[in-house]
């Protein structure tokens, strides 16, 4: 009978199972029994015989998780027991039943699947490390220990990214491994070690950098702040306003916007008060602001507690306080701060710190040093602490930093407390554009620029090489080490260098000393004169030297030629050079004008003795005197008038005193005798033009605006009292007169003072009065004495005296407050009183106060006990 193909092919592989199902069931036997070896053979045997053999997959899986041969292999078994699932569903249904009988079947199959699992993911932790776990994910991904091999894997990535701590290491653990539960961790610590890295240098560039490429970083907060702290460290007021602009939404943009305010306001008066006050509504504000800075405040007490008033009696704060400084008490409170209840407040009742100070005072641009027991700390007045209470003194220098005391040694600070130089020199002084530190004696210089580049970690270079620096009127500097000096410009440059020489300003040149002679050193070309001098004299105008055996003068400021081959030359002020060649002498005026005179004339100024260190040629006369006459010139060279007789002294601009024979009177420019020559003294000129003069032993007085003479028979010398009347002394009284000497105020007074322009203060028999100017009629009530709380050319203002009490009297408003008081402080102002006046009822045994303002209107009345009346009562 002929068979068909296909049966063949069934009938072959029903006799090809049953022959590797029973090599299979032999190999288990063998297997079970331990026979490792028979088994191995018997199931490469079932194996060859057919490919399609789940049992013998199985069997040869198992074989290789014996750890005890040689070949043990986890990735055969699992190569052999993957194969033994796939073959399975390839059996037919009579052959999944054999072999079920024989003992092969899937959750067997299964069982060692997880086995062989679980042997790959135990080698995966003995290796430990993130290959081995990588691998058992990749290999092993449908196993149950899958998601505990990616915690492990992740767990040991963290950990080597850990070790490594950088910002790299955990960028690439999160970016690998976003699932990682130590995801957060790893972004933390970047965020961290990349802020460090990227900004480790502390440069402004880095910070600045940092915050362009990471915007949200969690460390913008500190960035700003040290971006803040980098650009504003030279205090200027440009540095806050530049940083407000780059960085409107920053939390720094208020405090730069409060110091800003402090320091325009200190140091700049309002220069910038545009820039930073954009909105009206700021302006307003701060305009509130400044009106309440500017004004001084009063202390109340009410129901135990205390408040302060406006000059205006208005409330500024309520009755609130336990305690206040005793030296409140006086008012006329102006510091920007309040100290209360153990606390410093600011005048918005803002607190800037809280404590028990021994010292607690302003030091400028809105800064507040405050300290107990030697240690100081300084505050901004609106709130900030700048620098914590451990250092022995500070100050601020040049409104620009704080100079910062630890014993004996000084640093600086920035005002905004960064430390710029710990305390380490002797000490720190500002001289116009130079810093000066000072240390073991010697100085050395720098500038504010150089020394805020600290904060961007620029190194600062000293050169401690001067004994001594002086600052010259131009802003230059003179350096001195022994008998060397120097010149250090304005810039900080070095113009001349130091050497063995004397160096004198000359204009805007310098006259250079040297061993051998002098050379002038020009500023321009920044070069010494090719000729060396033996011998110099030199002011602001003119310049006169010697060259061999001659002279030579020239005047600096003109473009007139050099006068050469003179036997001499003498320098008189900056107005006058003398030369002398032969015979002749000439004078030589800063006009150019010239007034030749013979070699043995004597010539010489007369000047205000009053003015010799503030030259002002409105106050010299050059004379040129023979033994005929004398001749008077202005410093312009013109001749004023000749004098025959007599000797000349200076008086005023426009008059001089004429002593003949003993005998003195005055004359003009034009040598017009405006006083006879008959008295025997006269003084100077006071403010006013009054001269004194004296004859036979009485007083006198001589107008020199006016020619007003009063003759001289008075007891002392006479004063300006107003532009109309002179006070002086008759038989022992004051009165007045006209500068003529008529009598308006009868000498029958002890002292006479001014009130205003119709009336005056006269004393007498011990009471004042305001009375007329001729003394016929009385003002107000008679008081016994009197303290002066205003007095200018508005008004005068007194605290008066009477036998009922105190009162005040103003020269503008009369009786402010009739004298009926036991007592009458001025809490306010002298410009802007504001009255604490008490009444004491002793029946009582209380005291009535009233607060009045500068009219006398009442503000505030109220009655205190004895105990409380001390506590509001300035001693």
């Amino acid at each position: 009978m002929k068979m068909h193909k296909p049966f063949l092919l069934v009938l072959t592989v029903l006799i090809s199972f049953s022959l590797h199902a029973d090599k299979n069931k032999k190999a288990a036997k063998a297997l079970a029994k331990g026979d490792v070896d028979k088994a191995r053979e018997i199931v490469i045997e079932s194996l060859q015989d057919d490919i399609v053999n789940p049992g013998g997959n199985y069997l040869y899986s198992l074989i290789y998780t014996i750890d005890s041969l040689p070949d043990y292999s986890i990735d055969s078994a699992q190569k052999y027991i993957l194969a033994a699932r796939v073959d399975w569903p390839l059996l037919t249904e009579k052959e999944q039943g054999k072999s079920i009988k024989n003992g092969f079947y899937p959750s067997l199959f299964e069982v060692q699947k997880e086995r062989v699992d679980s042997l790959a993911f135990l080698r995966a932790v003995a290796q430990g490390d993130v290959v081995a776990y990588e691998s058992f994910l990749r290999q092993f991904a449908d196993a149950d220990k899958v998601p505990l091999a990616r915690t492990k894997r992740d767990s040991v990535a963290f950990s080597d990214a850990s070790e490594v701590n950088t910002w790299q290491a955990y960028q690439r653990f999160y970016e690998t491994y976003p699932e990682a539960e130590q995801v957060p961790e790893a972004q933390e610590r970047y965020k961290v070690l990349i802020f460090n890295d990227l900004t480790k240098d502390r440069k402004l560039s880095s910070f600045k950098d940092f915050l362009r490429n990471f915007p949200a970083t969690p460390f913008r907060k500190e960035a700003e702040e040290q971006i803040f702290e980098i650009m504003t460290a030279a205090n200027e007021p440009e540095s806050y306003l530049r940083f407000m602009a780059e960085y409107p939404n920053s939390h720094m943009k208020k405090r730069a916007f409060d110091f800003v305010f402090a320091i325009d306001q200190a140091a700049y008066n309002f220069q910038y008060y545009s820039r930073y006050t954009p909105t009206r509504a700021i302006q307003d504000s701060l305009d509130n602001l400044r009106k309440l800075e500017n004004i001084y405040l009063a202390p109340f007490y009410e129901n135990d507690k205390y408040g302060f008033l406006k000059p205006d009696g208005a409330v500024l704060f309520g009755p609130t306080f336990s305690s206040i400084s005793t030296d409140y008490l006086c008012g006329d409170i102006v510091s920007e701060f309040l100290l209360v209840d153990d606390k410093v407040i600011n005048r918005q009742g803002g607190i800037i710190t809280e404590g028990e100070f021994d010292l607690v005072e302003s030091i400028g641009a809105g800064l507040i040093k405050a300290g107990s027991e030697g240690k100081m700390g300084v505050w901004h007045k609106s709130g900030y602490q700048i620098l914590p209470r451990q250092y022995d003194d500070i100050s601020l220098l040049d409104s620009r930093l704080l100079l910062i005391s630890k014993g004996e040694k000084a640093g600086l600070a920035t005002y905004n407390g960064r430390i710029l130089i710990a305390p380490q020199y002797d000490d720190i002084t500002v001289e116009g554009q130079f810093w000066i530190f000072i240390k073991d004696d010697l100085l050395a210089f720098t500038n504010i620029k150089k020394i805020a580049a600290i904060a961007n970690q620029e190194e600062l270079r000293l050169s401690f090489v001067y004994e001594e620096l002086e600052k010259l009127p131009n802003g230059d500097m003179i350096g001195y080490n022994g008998d060397s000096e120097c010149i250090i410009d304005k810039n900080q440059e070095v113009v001349i260098p130091m050497g063995v020489q004397n160096i004198y300003p000359m204009g805007d040149n310098w006259l250079v000393k040297q061993p051998f002679g002098y050379r002038i050193f020009y500023n321009d070309t920044r070069k010494y004169s090719d000729n060396l001098f033996p011998e110099v004299e030199f002011n602001s105008q003119w310049l006169a030297w010697k060259s061999d055996t001659a002279w030579a003068l020239v005047n600096k400021q003109s473009a007139r030629g050099i006068i050469f081959r003179l036997d001499s030359a003498k320098l008189i002020n900056e107005d006058v050079a003398l030369t002398f060649k032969d015979l002749k002498g000439t004078a030589h005026f800063n006009n150019g004008s010239r007034v030749d005179f013979t070699k043995g004339d004597k010539v010489y100024v007369l000047g205000d003795p009053y003015r010799k260190d503030n030259y002002d040629s409105k106050s010299q006369f050059l004379v040129i005197e023979n033994s005929k006459l004398k001749k008077v010139y202005s410093m312009q060279g013109k001749l004023l008038f000749d004098l025959k007789q007599g000797s000349l002294r200076y008086l005023s601009p426009n008059y001089l005193v004429v002593e003949n024979r003993g005998k003195q009177g005055i004359v003009d420019t034009t040598g017009k005798q405006t006083l006879a020559i008959k008295y025997d003294g006269i003084g100077q000129a006071d403010a006013e033009g009054l001269v004194t003069v004296l004859l036979d032993g009485k007083f006198g007085s001589y107008h020199l605006a006016t020619g007003a003479l009063a003759a001289p028979k008075y007891e002392t010398r006479a004063r300006y009292f107003n532009d109309q009347l002179l006070t002086t002394t008759l038989k022992g009284a004051t009165g007045l007169t006209n500068f003529e000497g008529k009598t308006v105020l009868p000498f029958e007074y002890e002292k006479v003072q001014v009130w205003n322009d119709s009336l005056v203060m006269a004393q007498k028999e011990g009471l004042w009065n305001i009375t007329s100017l001729d003394g016929k009629k009385t003002y107000y009530m008679p008081f016994i004495n009197f303290q002066v709380v205003r007095d200018d050319n508005e008004e005068k203002i007194l605290k008066i005296y009477t036998n009922d009490g105190y009162g005040v009297l103003s020269s503008k408003n009369g009786v402010v407050l009739a004298p009926t008081y036991n007592d009458l402080v001025n809490l306010g102002s002298d410009t802007l009183p504001l009255y604490f006046a008490e009444k004491h009822v002793r029946e009582a045994e209380f005291y009535v106060v009233v607060y009045a303002d500068a009219k006398g209107n009442p503000i505030k009345s109220q009655a205190f006990r004895g105990e409380e009346y001390d506590k509001i009562f300035c001693q």
